[in-house]
């Protein structure tokens, strides 16, 4: 619940703030963010148990890794690639959680978790440098 929480204490800022003031790129960034986290809630249905690949949700981060390069694809911002980067991290330690039986169910659990901070972090930052530009570019 604690860690609930304070997903949702970085989520809500970093997309409001890429709605609110970011560029077309930034929006769909959020958009995608939000998507994202509320399907992984919906999906999810073992809680706390990570002993093997959680199938349902290595969709989710594949479906969400696509939209993101996609989006870096398309995109003349550099920060897109950071996010679809970071969303490929996560795509990989389902893959990893595969391939490797054995692999601790704390590191999955850790893992699957921290990867979405700094593609918000990315988000953010790419925001804030679009706001920056364009205030620039109207001096």
């Amino acid at each position: 619940m604690v860690l609930q929480t304070l997903y949702n204490a970085v989520l809500v800022p970093c997309c409001l703030y890429a709605f609110i003031v970011g560029g077309r790129p930034e929006r769909l960034g959020g958009l995608l963010t939000v998507a994202a986290s509320v399907v992984s809630g919906l999906v999810w249905y073992r809680p706390l148990e990570w002993r093997a690949v959680h199938w349902n949700m290595f969709t989710v981060d594949l479906i969400t890794f696509a939209l993101a390069a996609w989006l870096a694809l398309r995109s003349d911002r550099h920060w897109p690639m950071w996010f679809a980067g970071f969303c490929l991290v996560g795509v990989m330690t389902h893959l990893a959680v595969a391939a490797l039986p054995n692999f601790k169910s704390l590191a999955y659990s850790l893992s699957q978790g921290f990867w979405a901070y700094p593609a918000m972090l990315s988000l953010a930052l790419g925001t804030w440098q679009h706001r920056r530009n364009r205030q620039t570019s109207t001096l």
